[in-house]
């Protein structure tokens, strides 16, 4: 199995893969998996959102710490989405310093091979998600070759049509 993740989700797959080193896993694809870093993702938010990081997350952390980490903060900055909803927990668990965040500090803990695409811009990677998808079906139309059965079967539908024998 072939474990594919992209931005956060890449992360998220790199996590899986370093905490699971099942022999089942035989390669792994992150495609501009997310890096991370407290004082970038301040900087990043504050640049968003001309808000301070650091206030709103305290503010969510002690509503966690009182047990209140499934109160909505309303309205909230939160990824991408401005003035939304979102609870205290939600916030704090994307925010948090969190150094597992930081996806190339979990490569080396993978132990199946990986293959990491990324580039300086994150708008640059449109050619190289189009090349990854083409990678992905010449893979695909080399493994169902190699998996082609042994012998046709004539089709009912005419001669020179051919169907694969059932089960394949």
């Amino acid at each position: 199995m072939v474990l594919l993740g992209h931005s956060r989700g890449g992360n998220q797959t790199a996590r899986f893969a370093a905490s699971h080193p099942d022999p089942a896993i035989s390669a792994v694809v992150l495609i501009a998996p997310q890096t991370w870093s407290a004082e970038g993702a301040a900087a990043d938010y504050e640049k968003r959102y001309a808000t301070k990081l650091n206030a709103v997350l305290e503010q969510a952390q002690g509503m966690v710490a009182e047990g209140k980490g499934g109160v909505f903060l309303d309205p909230v900055d939160l990824l991408y989405c401005e003035k939304t909803r979102a609870t205290a927990a939600s916030f704090v668990s994307y925010y948090e310093a969190d150094e597992a965040m930081d996806t190339p500090r979990l490569i080396p803990a993978i132990q199946a091979p990986v293959l990491v695409f990324a580039g300086s811009d994150g708008n640059g990677l449109t050619g190289v998600c189009f090349f990854l998808g083409i990678m992905m079906i010449t893979a695909l139309v080399l493994r169902v070759r190699r998996s082609a059965p042994p012998a046709a079967i004539p089709s009912p539908y005419g001669p020179g049509n051919v169907q694969a024998p059932r089960g394949w």
